[in-house]
Protein backbone atom coordinates (compact mmCIF):
# COMPACT_ATOMS: atom_id res chain seq x y z
CA UNK A 1 0.00 0.00 0.00
CA UNK A 2 1.22 3.47 -0.82
CA UNK A 3 -0.86 5.80 1.41
CA UNK A 4 0.89 8.94 0.15
CA UNK A 5 1.95 8.40 -3.49
CA UNK A 6 3.49 11.85 -3.77
CA UNK A 7 5.47 11.32 -0.57
CA UNK A 8 6.85 7.93 -1.58
CA UNK A 9 5.78 6.34 1.70
CA UNK A 10 5.34 2.56 1.67
CA UNK A 11 3.39 0.56 4.20
CA UNK A 12 3.57 -3.20 4.68
CA UNK A 13 1.47 -5.01 7.26
CA UNK A 14 2.14 -8.61 8.18
CA UNK A 15 -1.18 -9.87 9.51
CA UNK A 16 -2.04 -12.92 11.62
CA UNK A 17 -5.01 -13.76 9.40
CA UNK A 18 -6.88 -12.72 6.25
CA UNK A 19 -7.40 -9.09 5.28
CA UNK A 20 -10.57 -8.13 3.47
CA UNK A 21 -10.33 -4.35 3.56
CA UNK A 22 -7.78 -1.72 4.56
CA UNK A 23 -8.42 1.92 5.47
CA UNK A 24 -5.68 4.43 6.31
CA UNK A 25 -6.10 7.95 7.64
CA UNK A 26 -3.18 9.87 9.04
CA UNK A 27 -1.16 7.50 11.20
CA UNK A 28 -3.99 5.02 11.79
CA UNK A 29 -4.64 1.93 9.69
CA UNK A 30 -7.65 -0.34 10.13
CA UNK A 31 -7.88 -3.84 8.67
CA UNK A 32 -11.00 -5.99 8.55
CA UNK A 33 -10.52 -9.73 8.80
CA UNK A 34 -14.00 -11.18 8.55
CA UNK A 35 -15.18 -13.17 11.55
CA UNK A 36 -12.25 -11.93 13.67
CA UNK A 37 -13.36 -8.29 13.37
CA UNK A 38 -11.08 -5.28 12.93
CA UNK A 39 -7.44 -4.65 13.84
CA UNK A 40 -5.99 -1.16 14.38
CA UNK A 41 -2.36 -0.24 13.69
CA UNK A 42 -0.20 2.83 14.29
CA UNK A 43 1.53 3.52 10.97
CA UNK A 44 3.44 6.64 11.99
CA UNK A 45 6.51 4.64 10.91
CA UNK A 46 5.17 2.91 7.77
CA UNK A 47 8.17 0.59 7.72
CA UNK A 48 7.27 -0.78 11.16
CA UNK A 49 3.51 -0.63 11.82
CA UNK A 50 2.59 -1.16 15.47
CA UNK A 51 -0.56 -3.03 16.60
CA UNK A 52 -2.90 -0.91 18.72
CA UNK A 53 -6.11 -2.90 19.37
CA UNK A 54 -8.49 -5.47 17.93
CA UNK A 55 -12.27 -5.20 17.94
CA UNK A 56 -14.32 -8.37 17.62
CA UNK A 57 -17.80 -7.89 16.23
CA UNK A 58 -20.56 -10.26 17.30
CA UNK A 59 -20.11 -13.62 15.53
CA UNK A 60 -23.06 -13.03 13.24
CA UNK A 61 -21.51 -9.78 11.97
CA UNK A 62 -18.27 -10.49 10.07
CA UNK A 63 -16.28 -7.34 9.27
CA UNK A 64 -16.04 -6.35 5.63
CA UNK A 65 -15.55 -2.94 4.00
CA UNK A 66 -14.10 -0.12 6.14
CA UNK A 67 -14.12 3.65 6.07
CA UNK A 68 -12.15 5.96 8.38
CA UNK A 69 -13.56 9.45 8.81
CA UNK A 70 -11.74 11.39 11.51
CA UNK A 71 -12.31 9.67 14.85
CA UNK A 72 -14.98 7.32 13.40
CA UNK A 73 -14.46 3.93 11.83
CA UNK A 74 -17.41 2.58 9.87
CA UNK A 75 -17.43 -1.18 9.34
CA UNK A 76 -19.74 -2.95 6.92
CA UNK A 77 -20.80 -5.95 8.96
CA UNK A 78 -22.46 -8.85 7.16
CA UNK A 79 -24.88 -7.82 4.42
CA UNK A 80 -27.20 -5.42 6.22
CA UNK A 81 -25.40 -3.97 9.23
CA UNK A 82 -22.89 -1.23 9.93
CA UNK A 83 -20.81 -0.99 13.08
CA UNK A 84 -19.51 2.44 14.10
CA UNK A 85 -16.44 2.72 16.33
CA UNK A 86 -14.93 5.77 17.98
CA UNK A 87 -11.19 5.41 17.32
CA UNK A 88 -10.11 8.81 18.66
CA UNK A 89 -8.00 6.76 21.08
CA UNK A 90 -6.83 3.79 18.98
CA UNK A 91 -5.68 2.02 22.14
CA UNK A 92 -9.24 2.09 23.51
CA UNK A 93 -11.72 2.02 20.61
CA UNK A 94 -15.33 2.38 21.72
CA UNK A 95 -18.40 0.94 20.03
CA UNK A 96 -20.98 3.56 19.10
CA UNK A 97 -23.30 1.27 17.11
CA UNK A 98 -25.00 -1.12 16.96
CA UNK A 99 -26.29 -0.34 20.43
CA UNK A 100 -28.16 -3.63 20.83
CA UNK A 101 -25.09 -5.85 20.26
CA UNK A 102 -21.94 -6.17 22.32
CA UNK A 103 -18.56 -5.56 20.65
CA UNK A 104 -15.43 -6.96 22.29
CA UNK A 105 -12.18 -4.96 22.35
CA UNK A 106 -8.81 -6.62 22.97
CA UNK A 107 -5.29 -5.27 23.09
CA UNK A 108 -1.99 -6.62 21.73
CA UNK A 109 0.44 -8.16 24.20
Amino acid sequence: LDPAPDGGTRLALRLPGPAFELAVEGTLAAVSDGADGVRLYDVSDPGQPRPRASVALPRELPAGALSLAGPRLYVAADTASVAVLDVADPDAPAALAPADRKLQVSFPK
